[in-house]
């Protein structure tokens, strides 16, 4: 397991408290979480969006509850999310810098007080899906879409057809919020049949 999984970001900071791993992502899920620990400030009336980024992006927003309030594939000038919703976490998946810098702007422009992590597929992959499943990465995307249904039933969100981004996006939003502690942690993130498939 990589030394900075799983928490969020205020960079200097980190590396001065007691008990951090040095090695941790300033921007990482896990200094999110470290942070939020330390300082207590977390406003319960909030909401999180995850986003799977991309050119044409996946984004999900989730309540505290877990259930999901909207998830849809956007264009990459579209930040209405951010402002129809009351964010107060923001989790993104994605490697490209210029896209992830394009985001972090509109976020810091909607308000100051969002709290912005960035992880990678690997996170939540490795949480949610099997070794056989995370081998292939068509496999992977089709183990996604089926938790992606999961979740959307978990939640009684009317089922729609779902691009890829936007499964992986539900993805993203699941792992977050149990990272986050927003929901029960010891349910299984993914239902499976007694032979290991996700059920459906």
């Amino acid at each position: 397991m990589e030394p900075w999984k799983a928490n969020f970001s205020s960079a200097n900071a980190l590396g001065e408290v007691g008990g951090f791993n040095k090695l941790m992502r300033p921007d990482s899920l896990e200094a999110l979480l470290a942070r939020e620990n330390i300082d207590g400030i977390d406003d319960p009336s909030t909401n999180l969006l995850a986003v799977d980024l991309g050119m044409k992006a996946g984004a999900a927003v989730f309540d505290r509850s877990g259930a999901v309030l909207t998830v849809e594939s956007i264009a990459l000038q579209t930040h209405e999310l951010i402002k129809n919703y009351t964010i107060g976490h923001v989790v993104i998946e994605g490697a490209d810098r210029q896209l992830f810098a394009h985001w972090k702007t509109a976020i810091e422009e909607a308000s100051s007080s969002i709290k912005l992590a960035r992880i990678v597929a690997s996170e939540w992959r490795e949480d949610f899906l099997t070794k056989k499943e995370k081998k292939v990465t068509t496999k992977a995307k089709k183990a996604a879409a089926l938790i992606a249904r999961q979740i959307l039933k978990d939640s009684g969100y009317k089922k729609k057809k779902l691009s890829s981004d936007a499964s992986e996006a539900l993805c993203i939003g699941r792992y977050a919020i149990r990272a986050l502690k927003w929901v029960d942690t010891t349910v299984p993130p993914v239902v499976r049949y007694a032979n290991g498939e996700i059920a459906t």
